[in-house]
């Protein structure tokens, strides 16, 4: 796999583009395989106009559930 193009779009939100032989949707699954164990919640989906995507959220380690 190696870096086509970079670019951060925020401070937490940032996009890649890579090439591989590997397909979209088994890379975004692996993707979320990886995070879901790390306290993200992770999906992958199909957009509009055919695309994989993967999400991955977690919540912010400064705040603190009071409960």
């Amino acid at each position: 796999m190696t870096e086509m193009q970079g670019r951060g779009t925020g401070a937490l939100n940032i996009e890649r583009i890579y090439s591989t032989t590997v397909s979209a949707e088994e890379l975004a699954r692996t993707l979320a395989d990886h995070f879901r164990p790390q306290e993200f919640e992770a999906q992958v989906y199909r957009t509009s106009e055919n695309r994989t995507v993967m999400q991955a959220r977690k919540k912010s380690l400064w705040l603190r559930d009071s409960s």
